[in-house]
């Protein structure tokens, strides 16, 4: 029987094997990401990326939102592009201080943006 896992609980999980130190690791713990405005509706996570300490979510319709690690503790760091289009998220990826956004719609794009 397959079970069928959403992006969110694939990106829980992935927090939870790659951010905590083996060491400190017990059954249970876990780390999640919420978007300082976020609703039910928006599908945050519906793709993610990690490079090092900086994670990256697309959310449907309300933006991509960039979340970097200090220590043991996440916090948000900065909101891109949520009102440009519908689907602005539905790929993200990122990579050292550059993050890349891809969208479907109008005829598709793809936004790069670059930490300062």
């Amino acid at each position: 029987m397959k079970t069928k896992i959403n992006h969110l609980t694939w990106l829980t999980l992935f927090l939870t094997v790659f951010s905590i130190p083996a060491h400190s690791l017990e059954i249970g713990d876990e780390i999640k990401l919420m978007a300082p405005d976020g609703k039910a509706q928006d599908h945050m996570g519906y793709s993610v990326d990690i490079s090092g300490d900086t994670v990256i979510t697309g959310a449907f319709g309300a933006g991509v939102n960039i979340f970097v690690r200090d220590g043991d503790s996440w916090t948000h760091q900065s909101k891109l592009g949520g009102d440009l289009y519908r689907d602005f998220g539905r790929s993200v990826s990122i990579s050292g201080d550059t993050a890349i956004v891809g969208i479907s719609e109008p005829g598709g794009a793809a936004y790069v943006f670059v930490r300062e």
